[in-house]
Parts: C-alpha cells; structure tokens; sequence
C-alpha cells in the first residue's frame, strides 16, 4: 500500500486478537495521527514496519519492544517527536532503524549497546542533543551510522575512532556536525580528531 493517496489514521488493534501480519507497508500516503500502542501487543509476528513519507505524530509508542521479530523498522520523514522510551532499548531483534527527518529530542542513551544486531542506524534530521554516547562501540554489526543535523556537542569518545576508521575492516559509514567553520555560528557541532572531511558535514 505504499506510494497512494492514502489519508485518515492507523486504526487501534483490538487488544484481544494476535494478527499474524508480518509486514505492513504504508509508506510515502498521507497518513495521520499517532502509531496506536496496541501495534505492539497484537502485532508480534511482524518484522517490517515502514511508515514512512506521512504526517504521523505524537511519540514513539513504549510497546514497541514487544514487536519481539521486529528487524526493519522505517519511521522516516514524519512528524513524530519526543524522547526515545526507554523500551525502545530493548527491542534487540532490530537490525535496520530509520527515524530520520522527525521531530526526537533528548539524548540517545548509553543503552543503545543492547541493540546487539542493529547494521544501520539513521538518526539525522532531528533534535536530539547532549554527547554522543560510547554505547555505539558494542554494536559490532552496525556499518552505517547518521547522526548530522541534530544538536549533539562534546567530542566523539576515542573508542568510537575505533569504528570510524578501523585499523582493519571496513570503516563505519558515518557523518557527523563536526565540521567546525559550517556549525560555530548556527548550529552545535561535535569535535572528532579522527573524522575525514565526508564524514563531517
């Protein structure tokens, strides 16, 4: 069903049934109103959830770790805000993560290592702040991390180095505010010793 005309609101799950669903794609409509918490306590077969391209609002919903085969979760370019619940930190069955281009705030908290099979991780285009945690040392699978356009500051943990130009491997594909002359003025910026100037935007 992506790619309509589609308007109104999510409709509320009956609590009392378990949907064998495994893949709902309502992406690029025009959708409205708040992701219904009853997704999560009657949907725990799903594995994809793309939402993205409505007007969705409201937050992120506290049941969402009960979408216990969750592994592709796309939330981009809505309207949804708030700080990220601290359930959201263990749905470890997650592998892809986009919440860019939405209206989060708060700080990603050092809990984000649980998320254990995480590979792409899209926070940009946001309001998060505060210091970017060492959490994202743990996630040894991620290979592609955007950060950019939040209001992060500090300077980049030295053990995130490790991730961003590995001494071995393939480097983490990541981009950062940490280019000092375009962010002083206007925006925060974080200071990275070990970024390349693609990375730091």
């Amino acid at each position: 069903m992506g790619d309509n005309d589609l308007s109104g609101e999510l409709p509320a799950f009956e609590e009392s049934k378990e949907y064998q669903m495994t893949h709902l794609w309502i992406y690029n409509n025009n959708l409205s109103g708040s992701i219904p918490a009853t997704m999560g306590t009657t949907m725990k077969h799903m594995t994809m959830l793309l939402l993205y391209g409505n007007e969705l609002s409201s937050v992120l919903p506290s049941t969402m770790d009960m979408l216990t085969s969750l592994t592709w979760l796309d939330l981009a370019s809505n309207q949804l805000s708030g700080n990220l619940p601290n359930e959201f930190y263990s749905s470890t069955s997650l592998e892809n993560v986009y919440l860019n281009y939405n209206w989060f705030w708060g700080n990603v908290r050092p809990r984000i290592k649980n998320l254990v099979n995480l590979k792409e991780l899209w926070l940009d285009n946001n309001y998060f702040s505060g210091e970017i945690t060492s959490g994202y040392r743990f996630l040894e699978d991620l290979t592609s991390l955007q950060l950019h356009n939040n209001s992060f500051t500090g300077e980049l943990p030295e053990v995130f180095c490790d991730l961003v130009n590995p001494p071995s491997g393939a480097p983490l594909d990541v981009t950062l505010n940490c280019n000092r002359q375009l962010h002083t003025e206007w925006q925060d910026y974080v200071e990275c010793n070990c970024c390349t100037e693609s990375q730091c935007i």
